[in-house]
């Protein structure tokens, strides 16, 4: 977190075109940092950050921040925000026809429905569903 920080105050320096997708890369990097030194609260802000400061709606680099907001959410005991970003991540990378990160995404999404207390039976329809 504190090279994090450093490369912050480098990115300050650059030209605002430059620094805007560095800008998004490292809030990324310390929300999923945060992620896994499990200060969720604090990821879901980084994330959210990240993701607002992303203007490319359907983008691939989306997708990936609402899987991992997705887990700060569920780990926050926040289903419905955790379903929506997993399922948004889903759908991205099904119209990305990204099979690998498809399943990565789903995979997360399935963890979350058994969360948030519904079956298996609709765990598996899902999976159906967002292959198709």
């Amino acid at each position: 977190l504190h090279q994090l920080s450093q490369a912050e105050q480098i990115v300050q320096l650059l030209a605002d075109r430059e620094a805007r997708g560095l800008t998004i890369y490292l809030e990324r990097i310390r929300g999923e940092a945060l992620l896994a030194l499990q200060q969720y609260p604090e990821a879901v802000t980084a994330l959210e950050l990240a993701d607002q400061r992303l203007d490319e709606r359907e983008s691939w680099a989306r997708a990936e921040i609402l899987v991992l907001l997705g887990i700060a959410r569920r780990e926050l005991h926040e289903p419905v925000a955790a379903l929506a970003a997993h399922a948004g991540a889903v759908e991205i990378f099904r119209r990305h026809h990204d099979q690998a990160a498809l399943e990565h995404a789903h995979g997360e999404l399935c963890i979350t429905l058994r969360a948030a207390g519904l079956g298996v039976y609709r765990t598996w329809r899902m999976r159906r569903a967002s292959t198709r």
